[in-house]
């Protein structure tokens, strides 16, 4: 660099003997001289400009310190295909417990809110007319039984037409009809419990008058329960009895997880979606029916997908990248191309290989070819920012 610099120099020197030049030439040649200056002034210009950039580039590389990064290997594992819906849980059976005949309340035992076995008392009605009703159908009955045992035995003398004999079976029949319909009202008055479920809130008071068919509480049964949700008519063909549905419901914690059980045949026309009801498990009477839920279908599952945390992943506009520990621990920038996210680890379709290690924390702070102190990845503990990896949890 001092070479060039000394040699620029020389050529600037201006000869003396222009000053005994005539005028014109004098002029002339001293014209060209400043222009030579001017020229070799912003050679010299340039290539200190250069040189001092150079050495300070050179001089920073040098003695850049080490960036303090952690980093994470890619994982392999199986990716399970999801197709994404929201859904509502219901109960798979719910009705109003209701009086089949009328009658006013003499007792009343309805654990609001409560399960209850099915067969459970609910309800009495007064029942001193059914009572009075079969008593009345029994000695209906006692009667024409004695009426057809006597005759059977005249018919034989002839005393009695076969005719008659024939009337007096008839009758009897009709009395234990009737002595039949007694017992089923007398039954009517006790209100037990269809089926195994938790009752709702009470819509009678004890005393009123009922008639047939007014509520007296309503009972949903909570184990199992539906799952129901749609689809669009693009996914149909996907879409089968026996695939698991995971769900996640605000308010509880965790996922839970159900069986497709029923697609129903015919796609709603107005969105052209499909009606998908799954079958839910409920022992401990977590969920409760009416609840909102996050859906997840599993349709398959995809062998040896790339996994990384969401957090190596570096947006810019459109392009994604990622950065990678390459070669004596240098950072390598590389631009990926990224499938789904799921809990918060995302699918890499291309750009990495199964041995790379990506950076998590610290991307920030580098530049192609930074030299780095790595450190194992952290998990996020947070709960809505879980990077727990879905695999690792089941085969763990």
């Amino acid at each position: 660099m001092l070479r060039i610099i000394n040699a620029i120099k020389r050529c600037l020197q201006v000869p003396l003997y222009c000053r005994t030049l005539p005028v014109s030439e004098t002029g002339e040649r001293g014209r060209n001289g400043l222009q030579r200056a001017v020229l070799y002034v912003g050679l010299i210009s340039a290539v200190l400009l250069i040189a001092g950039c150079r050495s300070q580039e050179e001089s920073g590389s040098a003695g850049a310190m080490p960036v303090h990064v952690e980093a994470a290997p890619v994982k392999v594992a199986e990716l399970q295909q999801e197709l994404p819906a929201v859904g509502s849980l219901s109960s798979s059976q719910e009705t109003v417990v209701a009086p089949q005949i009328a009658g006013r309340v003499v007792s009343l035992d309805i654990a609001q809110g409560q399960v209850l076995e099915r067969g459970t008392i609910l309800a009495r009605l007064d029942d001193s007319i059914q009572k009075a009703a079969l008593a009345a159908a029994q000695a209906t009955l006692n009667n024409a039984r004695d009426i057809y045992e006597r005759d059977r035995q005249v018919v034989k003398t002839g005393g009695v037409s076969e005719q008659q004999l024939q009337s007096d079976e008839t009758a009897v029949q009709q009395a234990e009809a009737q002595l039949a319909q007694a017992q089923v009202n007398l039954q009517y008055t006790t209100i037990r419990a269809p089926f195994t479920g938790a009752l709702g809130m009470r819509q009678v008071s004890l005393g009123a008058y009922l008639k047939d068919g007014d509520a007296i509480v309503r009972i949903r049964q909570m184990d199992p329960l539906y799952l129901d949700f749609e689809l669009p008519q693009q996914t149909i063909g996907r879409i089968m009895p026996g695939q698991t549905a995971n769900f996640a419901v605000p308010g509880l914690t965790g996922e839970f997880e159900g069986t497709v059980t029923t697609i129903d045949p015919a796609l709603d026309t107005d969105s052209r979606s499909v009606h998908v009801q799954a079958t839910i498990p409920n022992p401990k009477l977590l969920l409760k029916p009416g609840m909102f839920a996050h859906v997840r279908l599993i349709v398959g599952t995809k062998p040896e997908t790339l996994f990384v945390p969401a957090q190596a992943i570096v947006p810019e506009g459109d392009v994604r990248y990622v950065w990678v520990v390459a070669a004596e621990d240098k950072a390598e920038q590389r631009s990926v191309e990224v499938g789904v996210y799921q809990n918060n680890w995302v699918e890499i379709i291309s750009g990495l290989k199964p041995a790379d290690r990506v950076v998590t924390a610290g991307v920030q702070k580098l530049y192609p070819g930074a030299k780095l102190i790595v450190s194992s990845y952290q998990p996020i503990r947070n709960q809505r920012l879980d990077l727990t990896n879905p695999q690792e949890n089941s085969a763990s």
